[in-house]
């Protein structure tokens, strides 16, 4: 979902997607009412700090941002926080971004939000918790929402993610799944395939899965209005589209790339670990693992 597919170019001759999404910004509507705080998402990561503060005051019981976990694609979520904030993970295959002044920058107000008190880092689902209501703020796959709003039994709000310093709005890391047809298989095979393909993309089924998932339609001529009509929310979801960003090449093209960016983010988040140091190792590891 957050990561490359495993596919090789050389052992495919098509690819179809079969499900994209974005990560979006997801709250607790109740939490937001009771804190004073206006009924949508922060629009830059400084009221993300503010809000968090304030619905801490509120309610000292409820987890007021959640960072995800290694296990929960943690690099996937703070690469956001990076574009916002001029940093990346890298420049194609140039790595120097990774210990760059704005990224050193970006994940030290990272750590510091933990440090302070306005955010934790937690361990495995967050949107399964979320759905308790123990957390008030969260960054989440948009291919989760359905299922978040259906466990919630309070009213959950979707929102684009944060800006930052830059004011760039092409912050929003792509994510999804897809089908690989095999060069070698036999051609019985590969038209099987690609009717098997088309049929899952087809306009009608797009529509259907992205209503029972949060996932967006693959196809431009889905009707999308259908979507929005049941599900306001929903329209959050479509405008991060329009804000979508190719992945790093450090993170999804680099074998073990995103491992190592959530481990390293581990050691920042939970251990406190030196924000310059940690990111130098990440740096080392990504670039043997790439030569």
């Amino acid at each position: 979902m957050a990561s490359a597919s495993k596919a090789s170019p050389r052992s495919c001759s098509r690819t179809a997607r079969i499900a994209s999404c974005s990560t979006a910004f997801i709250y607790d509507k109740d939490a937001f009412k009771k804190a004073g705080l206006p009924d949508k998402a922060p629009a830059t990561w400084d009221q993300v700090e503010q809000y968090s503060k304030k619905l801490k005051a509120a309610n000292p019981k409820q987890i007021p941002f959640t960072w995800a976990s290694d296990t929960s694609y943690v690099s996937w979520e703070v690469t956001s926080l990076l574009w916002a904030n001029g940093g990346d993970w890298s420049n194609k295959w140039d790595f120097s971004p990774m210990t760059g002044d704005k990224t050193i920058s970006s994940l030290t107000f990272a750590q510091d939000s933990v440090k302070q008190g306005w955010a934790q880092v937690l361990n495995g689902d967050p949107s399964t918790v979320f759905g308790s209501g123990a957390i008030a703020q969260m960054i989440n796959s948009s291919g989760g929402i359905s299922g978040i709003k259906g466990a919630a039994k309070f009213n959950v709000g979707v929102g684009v993610l944060p800006t930052g310093l830059t004011g760039d709005t092409k912050i929003v890391p792509s994510g999804g799944a897809g089908l690989a047809i095999n060069a070698k298989t036999t051609p019985a095979k590969k038209l099987a395939a690609a009717m098997f393909a088309d049929y899952l993309t087809s306009s009608a089924n797009t529509v259907d899965f992205s209503k029972i998932t949060g996932y967006v339609p693959v196809r431009t001529d889905a009707d999308t209005a259908s979507l929005t009509a049941a599900n306001p929310d929903f329209q959050a979801v479509l405008d991060s589209l329009k804000r979508l960003r190719p992945q790093s090449y450090a993170r999804v093209l680099v074998p073990g790339g995103a491992s190592t960016l959530d481990s390293s983010l581990m050691k920042i988040l939970v251990d406190k670990a030196d924000v310059k140091q940690t990111m130098t190792a990440a740096q080392t590891t990504i670039k043997g693992d790439y030569e």
